[in-house]
């Protein structure tokens, strides 16, 4: 995740300084940027495949292998951040 320390102080800021600022800041507010939609990016690849998994954990309930796998499970899904979600590697 990008720092945000800099869009904290430009809120802080207003006319001139706030430009100024935003002059001065530029590179880091571009790479803020760039990190943001490499999420986002991640995100989208990243969705399907948990939907699936919850899904299939959802319905798995009273199986035999169901309580190992929710127990190793991340975060609950509805407070797991969707970058954290595993994704298979490349093929």
């Amino acid at each position: 995740m990008p720092d945000t320390k800099v869009f904290d102080e430009l809120a802080r800021q207003s006319g001139n300084a706030q430009l100024k600022q935003v002059l001065d800041e530029q590179d880091a507010i571009k790479q803020a940027i760039k990190d943001w939609s490499d999420t986002a990016q991640r995100i989208d690849a990243r969705r399907g495949d948990w939907t699936l998994l919850t899904s299939l954990l959802d319905v798995s309930h009273g199986l035999a292998f169901h309580a190992p796998i929710q127990a190793k499970r991340m975060p609950s899904v509805s407070t797991a951040p969707c970058w954290m979600i595993p994704t298979r590697p490349p093929a």
